[in-house]
Formats: C-alpha cells, sequence, structure tokens
C-alpha cells in the first residue's frame, strides 16, 4: 500500500518559489537549513491515463519547450 509519495520541483529561482509556496500556498513548512525547506502538501490524486506515446520522448520536449509528438 502507498502511504504518501516524495516530489521535487526543480527549478531556475528556487527561493523565490520556496516563498510562493510558503507565502501565497501558504503550505506548512520546516526549515532544514540553509534556506532550505521541506513543504507539507495536502493529499493529492493521481490517474494513469491510456496512451500510446513515448513519455520519456515528452518529458525531454517539456524540459526543451518543444511540442510532444506522439
Amino acid at each position: 500500500m502507498i502511504a504518501g509519495a516524495h516530489v521535487l520541483l526543480y527549478s531556475k529561482d528556487p527561493e523565490t518559489d520556496r516563498a510562493f509556496f510558503k507565502t501565497v500556498l501558504e503550505f506548512p513548512s520546516i526549515d532544514l537549513g540553509a534556506g532550505w525547506l521541506l513543504f507539507s502538501l495536502p493529499p493529492a490524486e493521481l490517474a494513469v491515463h491510456p496512451g500510446d506515446g513515448d513519455l520519456c520522448k515528452c518529458m525531454r520536449s517539456i524540459q526543451c519547450s518543444e511540442p510532444c509528438s506522439t
């Protein structure tokens, strides 16, 4: 049984993004030191949709800001 998930976000401006989660979304957090905040997340949902595309290719295209063609 899965009881939770750990999510990592990569950012070109992590300080601003951390401030957004803390002040705008008001997610509770603990300070791990040196500005690293660990946020508590609300319950979440996950859906698995059918598809015949290449997910790895799509993820690479998202990282490169290119359209994903399957």
